[in-house]
């Protein structure tokens, strides 16, 4: 199964680009790369939400829903008339660079995939805490409308995705590579936009920037299972739509990759719809002046297109909006727990809105009036970023400079227009975006030693990226000079894989990915040489592409399956060696997980077998993955963030369980809790251990 799921995946985002080609798209690689990756993951993400709700995600169902997809889109695009456009590539040294780019890209796919699935250990940014629990319940069937992990209503869309990663194996061994999705996502958008806003290949010139991105700590750090990664990549791939928009008017393909985005955007963050909100609103201010101001014309829709709107709320909620609604739903708010309100009118019940002095950057400012935000964050930045990241910020400043001369000359003011709307959008949505994380509690530079710059990791994808586009001035177009494009050009090559080869120490404490390794490095060399040669003949192009799938994928899965069955035995051990340690009270106190061994005594003791177990939580509980099997077959829900909710649950069952401090049963608010998860029966004690009392229904 494992070959199957690796073909459908793979074959999703072939059978995507096919289907943007014929819809005729796209004029550059930079243009169809982001329509394949953006198309990709929003559908993939959308199809697994539509599995998921509608009868519980399993490996059958989702394969069958994405056969059916691509067996309609064949259909649809086969009978269309348009003809793909053959993709232009740069030539000279930029076509030499763009295949040095694919190649370094491939490579580090294929470096990922090798050492990211070494072990199935879960680590990263709150992986343990929510990420990843709540993908292991959604790979179990669970509902996005089920009870969240843990008392966060996060939307959780990446988590989702996470967990067709779970599927094939049934446990987290792969679930790191499912991080690969946002990184090609943040990879082709900063590329797009580099085109729309200079007229040069992206692939060519920006990828290097990424590539300088990635030797960063706090961009490695994100590369492991977490939001922030996801959360930087919509955000600038819902930037670069506008901006297409901006540039080219309207087109049915850019509405439908923009309802996409915009439904990544909203289900990867809470700071997802702010963020969505806010992009919008500049991008319709910014459309109102060039229609008042500067009598732009209207842009032309097609007869008969009033179906866009709800077409488009449909793909936005499927992508990963329907997260809002589900907050909506169980707590009362699309933002929950926070509320909305407008001019002093609530909408939506919930907490205002306030800047709070618990552990955040606000309550640093509170606390001493000393305190330098500016100098505190730069000194955070370059140790999270790197000098030549605060140093490049100084290239903004050129950027206002070039487009008011570029204005005053009348240059080309399609790129001058599409520059300024990427200015505003990094800095004026981004800098708002910073407001609002100044009061937000846990975001404290001193507290998390800088590492809360990643709630800010938009800024940081879009900050050196204005820059570089600033280097390629509108008013002076020294980069149209083949000679002093090739220097500057190989300048920036040697700059980033500089940057690659020497990455700072901090950054291997925490994460080998993205890594380089050379044998992988002469791999892709081979394989992006022989499509680029297959590209020009096509009628060679599918077979050789298909062909380099299979073997790849042929070795890659039985390498896997080895590596699976030897995790499944050390999973296996490593538990019942536990299990001893616990019967031998070796470790009295250690909380979480001697809670869960004392549920399987239980069971033991009385002879039930269970093959899958519900936890239910009424105390916080940090690590979920505690009391997960070795099978990976335990779900676990937090169940006390509020009484009407908790009641909507399905009774506990013979294999379902309550994890309590025991404080929170002498309560009535804990007693009612209680006997609305077990529908009013009686429930007895199974037992204790550190800190938690386990309960299940008699």
């Amino acid at each position: 199964m494992l070959f199957v799921w690796l073909t459908a995946t793979v074959g999703h985002f072939l059978l995507t680009a096919r289907c943007v080609r014929r819809l005729g798209c796209c004029d550059s690689f930079d243009e169809l790369a982001f329509a394949t990756v953006v198309g990709g993951i929003g559908t993939l993400s959308a199809l697994l939400h539509i599995v998921s709700i509608a009868s519980g995600l399993t490996l059958t169902s989702a394969l069958a829903v994405l056969v059916s997809w691509h067996a309609v889109l064949w259909i649809a695009t086969r009978s269309t008339s348009s003809v793909a456009k053959p993709v232009e590539y740069a030539r000279g040294f930029q076509g030499v660079a763009e295949i040095l780019a694919l190649t370094a890209v491939a490579s580090i796919l294929f470096t990922w995939v090798d050492i990211a699935s070494q072990s199935s250990a879960v680590v990263g940014s709150d992986a343990a805490h929510y990420h990843v629990p709540v993908a292991a319940n959604l790979a179990l069937g669970g509902s996005p409308f089920d009870l969240p992990a843990t008392p966060h209503p996060y939307p959780m869309a990446g988590s989702l995705v996470a967990a067709w990663f779970i599927l094939p194996l049934g446990d987290p061994l792969i679930v790191d590579l499912a991080m690969c999705l946002p990184f090609l996502l943040l990879f082709a958008s900063t590329n797009w936009i580099f085109r729309l806003t200079t007229g040069q290949s992206g692939l060519a010139w920006s990828s290097w920037l990424c590539f300088a991105l990635f030797s960063t700590p706090l961009f490695r750090l994100s590369s492991l299972v977490s939001a922030d990664l996801w959360f930087a990549s919509t955000f600038v791939a819902v930037t670069a739509v506008l901006l297409s928009l901006w540039a080219r008017r309207t087109s049915p393909l850019v509405a439908v990759l923009g309802s996409l985005a915009l439904g990544l955007l909203l289900g990867t963050k809470t700071t997802g719809a702010a963020a969505a909100v806010l992009l919008l609103g500049l991008f319709l201010a910014c459309e109102l002046v060039r229609q008042l101001v500067f009598r732009r014309g209207r842009p032309s829709w097609p007869s008969g297109a009033w179906w866009a709107i709800p077409a488009a709320a449909a793909l936005v909620l499927a992508a990963g909006g329907i997260w809002l609604v589900r907050n909506w739903y169980r707590f009362g708010s699309p933002v929950a727990p926070a509320g909305l309100t407008i001019f002093g009118i609530s909408i939506f019940s919930g907490e205002p809105f306030e800047p709070s002095t618990y552990l955040s950057v606000f309550g640093d400012l509170q606390s001493n009036p000393a305190y330098s935000l500016a100098a505190r964050s730069a000194r955070y930045a370059r140790m999270w970023l790197g000098g030549w990241f605060v140093t490049a910020l100084w290239l903004l400043a050129l950027l206002p400079v070039d487009l008011g001369v570029a204005w005053i000359r009348r240059r080309e003011p399609a790129a001058v227009t599409a520059r300024a709307l990427l200015f505003l959008a990094t800095v004026g949505v981004g800098g708002a975006l910073v407001w609002l994380l100044v009061g937000a509690p846990f975001t404290s530079l001193e507290w998390t030693r800088g590492l809360s710059l990643r709630y800010a990791l938009p800024v940081a994808a879009l900050l050196p990226l204005v820059g570089f586009v600033a280097l390629f001035p509108v008013s002076w177009r020294w980069y149209e000079d083949i000679g002093m494009a090739s220097i500057a050009l190989t300048v920036v090559i040697a700059g980033s894989v500089l940057a690659y080869l020497d990455v700072d120490p901090t950054a291997r404490l925490y994460v080998n990915v993205p890594s380089v390794f050379a044998p992988w490095l002469a791999v892709a060399g081979v394989v992006c040489l022989t499509v680029r040669w297959a590209s020009s003949r096509a009628r060679l192009l599918t077979p050789v592409v298909t062909l380099t799938c299979v073997v790849m994928a042929a070795s890659w899965t039985t390498m896997i399956a080895g590596r699976a069955d030897r995790e499944k035995r050390a999973a296996t051990a490593r538990e019942a060696h536990e299990r001893s340690d616990f019967r031998r009270s070796v470790h009295p106190e250690s909380g979480a997980r001697d809670a869960y061994f004392v549920v399987l005594a239980n069971e033991e003791a009385a002879g039930r077998q269970c093959r899958r177990r519900r936890f239910f939580a009424l105390s916080r509980v940090d690590e979920p993955l505690m009391f997960q099997s070795a099978a990976y077959a335990n779900q676990f829900y937090y169940a006390a963030r509020d009484l009407d909710t908790t009641r909507l649950e399905v009774a506990l069952g013979p294999c379902d369980y309550v994890v309590a401090a025991p404080a929170v049963l002498e309560t009535d608010k804990g007693s009612a809790f209680i006997a609305a998860l077990a529908g009013g029966s009686p429930t007895e004690r199974v037992g204790a251990a550190g800190p938690f009392v386990i309960l299940r229904r008699q």
